[in-house]
């Protein structure tokens, strides 16, 4: 379905997919002025065909990061890992939900010292459950411009 992302506290619009596609690896290119927010709103809206009796989500952060002085080495890092219940899905529904982040001090957030957001890409895998029972799978590659 779709899928948006605002700065949390203005509102103002950094990004914004009409036509999500869910069976492969998506990419998206946000403005690196993203990172200057304190607050991000990410709004996602999704139809389910069938009946989902304990829809849960589990979402990994995961950065990946060039060296400094060795751009052919990665550095992968997984940044947060966050869980989401919802619970009962209507069959032919469609749903929308909202997430916000409020974003460390500078002088909390772990290995940003020489951080170029243009040199990272930033990696989203959500996975999708019925209970424990998994349902299917969602990448996507942030580039910052």
């Amino acid at each position: 379905n779709s899928m948006t992302i605002r700065d949390g506290e203005t509102g103002e619009l950094f990004w914004r997919c009409l036509k999500w596609n869910e069976d492969e690896n998506n990419v998206v290119e946000i403005p690196a002025k993203i990172l200057e927010s304190k607050v991000v709103s990410r709004e996602t809206t999704f139809t389910s065909k069938r009946q989902i009796n304990d829809f849960n989500i589990v979402q990994r952060v995961l950065l990946e990061h060039k060296i400094p002085n060795a751009a052919h080495l990665l550095n992968w890092i997984c940044l947060e890992e966050w869980s989401f219940h919802f619970g009962f899905v209507i069959p032919g529904s469609t749903n929308t939900w909202q997430s916000v982040v409020v974003a460390a001090d500078r002088s909390e957030a772990a290995g940003s010292e020489g951080f170029n957001p243009r040199d990272a890409v930033l990696v989203i895998e959500t996975n999708f459950y019925d209970g424990k029972k998994f349902i299917s799978k969602s990448i996507v590659n942030v580039r910052y411009a």
